[in-house]
């Protein structure tokens, strides 16, 4: 296979660097293939929520892998990205950033990256994923609404120096080829171990939709959860419960204050502090 980066498109601006890719069958069909913007105009994260971008320069790219795994096991690629974010973060930034599942990466407490993983199927059923990465390189944190301010933060923020996109680009690709290189290799179980120590999430309380009050996104073992996704109402009723662990599909294991324990597959999760 071709390595990651072998081609990169870059654009000037796009509505969205993942929609870009999944528009074009032959971006889809390149394993390996990276496009770049400069600007989103209408960048999007998980449960389709927009992504707010700083003024300054961003690393806004997607990423086109084709990975040698059953369709059933691409789920985790969002954890694996994530982790890879994380490390190239750590070496061109010198940061100790954390992980917050299943798609966001942390700079004490706030967030300074997002992915968004998207699928499409080939024409012989083998999996294409897209692999969307939005970082905050740099930035003034003073432009933000009040209420985000507390919440997401800049590499540039944090290191105190500038944090060049492409740099980081790059960090990004290599350690998420040599990270797909290992899962595809089998090994999953220990990869999920590394994501773990890397993230804040076992043993702490989170609220989550109660099963029944609508698209929760979570399941009791033994039921289907390919309904679960979406973002539940806001008026849903929710239930606490503290993290043990993730499955070794990356969903989210909740136990409940009944001790009934819930997998998380795709919901609007609070976390408590």
């Amino acid at each position: 296979m071709l390595k990651l980066g072998h081609t990169i498109v870059r654009v000037d601006e796009a509505a969205s660097t993942n929609s870009l890719v999944l528009a074009s069958e032959p971006y889809l069909d390149q394993h390996g293939l990276v496009v770049v913007a400069r600007r989103q105009s209408a960048g999007r994260g998980r449960l389709g929520r927009p992504w707010l971008d700083l003024s300054g320069e961003q690393l806004f790219a997607s990423i086109v892998v084709h990975p040698r795994l059953a369709a059933a096991e691409t789920s985790i690629v969002s954890l694996i990205a994530g982790l890879a974010a994380a490390q190239a973060i750590r070496e061109i930034a010198g940061l100790e950033p954390r992980l917050k599942w299943p798609n966001d990466v942390m700079i004490r407490g706030r967030k300074v990256c997002g992915i968004l993983v998207e699928s499409s199927p080939s024409r012989n059923g083998a999996p294409r994923l897209v692999i969307g990465v939005g970082v905050n390189c740099q930035g003034n944190l003073e432009g933000l609404p009040p209420d985000l301010r507390g919440r997401v933060t800049a590499l540039s923020q944090e290191a105190g120096r500038a944090i060049a996109p492409d740099a980081l680009l790059q960090a990004l690709l290599t350690r998420l080829e040599a990270l797909l290189v290992r899962l595809e290799a089998g090994g999953k179980a220990e990869l999920l171990i590394e994501w773990a120590r890397s993230a804040d999430a076992a043993g702490r309380w989170v609220l989550f939709p109660s099963p029944g009050s609508g698209p929760a996104g979570s399941f009791h073992p033994g039921q289907d959860p390919s309904p679960a996704s979406g973002q539940a109402p806001a008026s849903a009723a929710r239930t606490q419960g503290i993290v043990q662990g993730i499955t070794p599909e990356g969903y989210l294991v909740v136990e409940d204050l009944a001790g009934l324990r819930h997998v998380i597959v795709s919901s609007e999760l609070v976390w408590k502090d």
